[in-house]
């Protein structure tokens, strides 16, 4: 059996070796004419007569290189998540297909070059990292206040606060801090966005003594 393997294998590299002329006669085709019908058949099936693909619709319209070296340079001003309507208001002579397709490359070429591992953390014990941040309200509650202060213990799920204010401040932030940490006691992390409040020089220094860290979600993290 293993001998009869072999002599198989032996012949399939055999013929790979040979030309297709030597191929045809070892089928039993030694006739030149039938060696000249495999050529033609072979130029004719896979050169000459493969159909053309035409394409459809309007021709593409291409800006000057002066416009498309402009549209980059918005992009790299104003980054990857800039839309296509952001840009066709930047351009409006130029079509939204190829501001499309301009945007669509430059994002591929930005996610190559800032390539990164991303994490996902899991605050695990209750208390120790609060999230906190204003929102506007709808209408203004109660026709007076028109912001709310949000406080939430990331790993509890549990809302700590939800109070109507007039004014995002810092000194609205740190009364209503007073009291949380009165009932709850400081939080280890402290989670905020970039906001003039979270960050103004009197509440970093009310921070200071009773968190740790101060984390801007934005991406910037400071201590406190």
């Amino acid at each position: 059996m293993k001998e009869m393997g072999k002599n198989l294998d032996d012949e399939a590299s055999q013929l790979a070796r040979m030309t297709l002329k030597q191929r045809l006669a070892a089928l039993g085709h030694e006739d030149e004419v039938e060696y000249d019908r495999w050529c033609e058949w072979v130029k004719d099936d896979f050169r000459g007569d493969a159909p053309r693909i035409h394409l459809l619709g309007r021709p593409t319209l291409r800006s000057s290189r002066a416009d498309r070296t402009e549209v980059l340079d918005i992009l790299d001003e104003l980054g990857p998540a800039t839309s296509a309507a952001t840009l066709q208001d930047c351009f409006p002579s130029m079509p939204r297909a190829e501001l499309e397709d301009l945007l669509k490359r430059y994002r591929r070429v930005w996610r190559n070059r800032h390539l990164y591992a991303p994490h996902c953390l899991h605050w695990q014990l209750s208390g120790a990292v609060w999230a906190m941040d204003f929102s506007k309200a709808i209408r203004p509650i109660d026709a007076l206040y028109p912001y709310l202060l949000a406080v939430r213990d990331l790993a509890s799920h549990q809302q700590l606060l939800w109070l109507p204010v007039f004014d995002m401040t810092a000194d609205i932030t740190i009364e209503a801090l007073r009291s949380l940490l009165v009932l709850h006691g400081a939080p280890f992390v402290m989670e905020t966005d970039n906001g003039s409040a979270f960050f103004a020089d009197a509440t970093k220094h009310f921070f200071s003594p009773l968190v740790a860290l101060h984390i801007n979600l934005i991406g910037v993290f400071t201590k406190a």
